[in-house]
């Protein structure tokens, strides 16, 4: 007998996916950075469990994660792999920064007599705060005794703060000289 041989043969079907990840979107929640508020959350999209984030930025700025705070102003870039396929795809973001101090004015000097009153009005911001008493309001009346300076903090809607100054001058009565016909 003869020794046959046999063969056979299939064939494999190897797919290789190359998708990159779908939806990567950046984003940077609440707002600018200000005085009073010098944080911001870099976020990327998705949220898939098999994505990496690598993040760089102002600063030489470097993170891995996909929320992230920072205090820096500027662009934010985030690549996003899928550790599936080793396929990336970009995005970024950017954080603004609004730090602009208010022009404070405290309205200007004045003089009054003793025993007399003035106003005083702060402009340029928000808010105020004045050195009196911690009065709040943009316009104070005041009576001084002795000639004082009043200082008044104005805050921005950034938060930011600036002060002003005004002197009230208290003069003397002028002493009674006069006499009758």
């Amino acid at each position: 007998t003869s020794a046959s041989s046999c063969t056979a043969s299939d064939v494999v079907v190897v797919t290789l996916d190359k998708t990159p990840p779908s939806g990567v979107s950046a984003d940077n929640i609440g707002g600018p950075l200000t005085c009073s508020d010098n944080s911001a959350t870099i976020r990327a999209f998705p949220d898939v469990a098999s994505y990496t984030y690598q993040w760089s930025g102002p600063s030489a700025y470097s993170a891995t994660s996909r929320t992230n705070n920072v205090s820096v102003s500027g662009n934010y870039y985030v690549t996003v792999t899928n550790t599936l396929n080793g396929c990336t795809a970009s995005a970024s973001t950017n954080v603004a920064q609004d730090v602009t101090i208010p022009v404070a004015n405290a309205g200007g000097n004045k003089t009054i007599c003793n025993g007399s009153n003035t106003t005083l009005t702060a402009s340029g911001g928000g808010s105020y705060v004045w050195s009196a008493n911690g009065q709040t309001s943009a316009t104070i009346t005041v009576s001084p005794i002795i000639s004082t300076t009043y200082t008044v903090t104005v805050t921005g809607s950034n938060g930011c703060t600036a002060t002003a100054s005004a002197i009230v001058t208290v003069t003397a009565l002028p002493a009674s000289g006069l006499t009758g016909p």
